[in-house]
């Protein structure tokens, strides 16, 4: 099994289980064929959409520091009983944010 990533798996798993297959080894999960900013970029295209993925590409770092972001911040979401946000309210949350920074 030296070669995960040529199957795919992340096409077919969740965030969390590709995750624990590749902490199965360390070498895995800090090799970048394995664990690289695309495999982020589908994972948030699947959440949310492309245009979600192209539009918050010039104010993220990377993708997988977006996606994780977004992860924990719906685990305290979830945590404190609110609902999740849809793609929708960070799109008004971004613009909000924006009028607000230009007013200042």
């Amino acid at each position: 099994m030296d070669y995960i990533i040529q199957y795919n798996y992340f096409n077919y798993m969740n965030y969390a289980d590709y995750l624990h297959l590749l902490l199965t080894k360390k070498g895995f999960y800090y090799n970048k064929n394995y664990n690289n900013d695309l495999i982020y970029k589908h994972y948030l295209i699947n959440k949310f959409s492309d245009k979600f993925a192209s539009l918050a590409k010039p104010i993220i770092i990377s993708y997988y520091d977006c996606f994780a972001r977004l992860i924990q911040f719906e685990r305290e979401l979830k945590k404190y009983g609110y609902e999740l946000w849809s793609e929708n309210i960070y799109y008004a949350f971004w613009k909000a944010k924006n009028l607000i920074e230009l007013k200042t």
